[in-house]
Protein backbone atom coordinates (compact mmCIF):
# COMPACT_ATOMS: atom_id res chain seq x y z
CA UNK A 1 0.00 0.00 0.00
CA UNK A 2 1.42 3.38 -0.97
CA UNK A 3 1.70 6.32 1.38
CA UNK A 4 -1.44 8.16 0.23
CA UNK A 5 -3.60 5.14 -0.61
CA UNK A 6 -6.78 4.61 1.37
CA UNK A 7 -9.26 1.82 1.59
CA UNK A 8 -12.57 2.72 -0.06
CA UNK A 9 -15.20 3.99 2.37
CA UNK A 10 -12.77 4.68 5.23
CA UNK A 11 -11.82 8.14 6.38
CA UNK A 12 -8.21 9.26 6.60
CA UNK A 13 -8.63 9.79 10.35
CA UNK A 14 -9.89 6.23 10.97
CA UNK A 15 -7.01 4.72 9.00
CA UNK A 16 -4.52 7.05 10.74
CA UNK A 17 -5.74 5.80 14.14
CA UNK A 18 -4.84 2.22 13.14
CA UNK A 19 -1.31 3.13 12.01
CA UNK A 20 1.76 2.57 14.13
CA UNK A 21 3.61 5.70 15.22
CA UNK A 22 6.13 7.19 12.78
CA UNK A 23 7.77 9.47 15.36
CA UNK A 24 7.88 9.77 19.15
CA UNK A 25 8.84 12.25 21.83
CA UNK A 26 8.84 12.47 25.60
CA UNK A 27 7.27 15.93 25.46
CA UNK A 28 3.54 16.46 26.06
CA UNK A 29 1.37 17.34 23.04
CA UNK A 30 0.82 20.88 24.37
CA UNK A 31 4.57 21.60 24.13
CA UNK A 32 4.78 20.26 20.56
CA UNK A 33 1.73 22.28 19.51
CA UNK A 34 3.27 25.43 20.99
CA UNK A 35 5.90 25.40 18.20
CA UNK A 36 3.11 26.61 15.89
CA UNK A 37 2.96 29.83 17.91
CA UNK A 38 1.09 30.67 21.12
CA UNK A 39 -1.91 32.11 19.29
CA UNK A 40 -2.37 28.87 17.30
CA UNK A 41 -1.60 26.33 20.05
CA UNK A 42 -5.25 25.29 20.49
CA UNK A 43 -5.94 24.63 16.80
CA UNK A 44 -2.77 23.09 15.32
CA UNK A 45 -1.78 19.44 15.26
CA UNK A 46 -5.44 18.42 15.37
CA UNK A 47 -8.08 16.82 13.20
CA UNK A 48 -10.86 19.20 12.12
CA UNK A 49 -12.86 16.54 10.26
CA UNK A 50 -12.51 12.88 9.34
CA UNK A 51 -10.38 13.75 6.31
CA UNK A 52 -8.73 17.08 7.17
CA UNK A 53 -6.16 18.07 9.81
CA UNK A 54 -4.23 21.26 10.57
CA UNK A 55 -0.45 20.82 10.78
CA UNK A 56 1.71 22.36 13.50
CA UNK A 57 2.82 25.01 11.01
CA UNK A 58 -0.86 25.97 10.61
CA UNK A 59 -1.39 24.52 7.13
CA UNK A 60 -4.66 22.71 6.41
CA UNK A 61 -4.11 19.33 4.76
CA UNK A 62 -5.03 18.83 1.13
CA UNK A 63 -5.56 15.09 1.33
CA UNK A 64 -3.07 12.37 2.09
CA UNK A 65 -2.11 10.63 5.29
CA UNK A 66 -0.24 12.62 7.96
CA UNK A 67 2.54 11.14 10.03
CA UNK A 68 1.66 9.99 13.54
CA UNK A 69 3.65 11.50 16.41
CA UNK A 70 3.29 9.85 19.83
CA UNK A 71 3.71 12.47 22.51
CA UNK A 72 3.77 11.79 26.23
CA UNK A 73 -0.03 12.04 26.46
CA UNK A 74 -1.59 11.44 23.02
CA UNK A 75 -0.83 10.84 19.34
CA UNK A 76 -1.05 13.90 17.09
CA UNK A 77 -1.03 14.29 13.28
CA UNK A 78 1.98 16.07 11.80
CA UNK A 79 2.92 16.90 8.24
CA UNK A 80 6.21 15.85 6.61
CA UNK A 81 7.36 19.49 6.90
CA UNK A 82 6.55 19.54 10.65
CA UNK A 83 8.36 16.24 11.14
CA UNK A 84 11.47 17.42 9.31
CA UNK A 85 11.63 20.63 11.35
CA UNK A 86 11.18 18.81 14.69
CA UNK A 87 13.73 16.09 13.84
CA UNK A 88 16.35 18.70 12.87
CA UNK A 89 15.74 20.46 16.20
CA UNK A 90 16.16 17.09 18.02
CA UNK A 91 12.66 17.36 19.52
CA UNK A 92 11.31 14.10 18.07
CA UNK A 93 12.82 10.86 16.76
CA UNK A 94 11.76 8.44 14.05
CA UNK A 95 10.58 5.06 15.33
CA UNK A 96 10.14 3.26 12.00
CA UNK A 97 11.23 3.64 8.41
Amino acid sequence: MTYNARKPGKSVKSEWRMRAADFETGEPSEVIRSYGGPEKKEIVGKWISDDVYISISGTKSRGGMPYKLWTRDEPIPISPTDASMLVKAHLIRRVRK
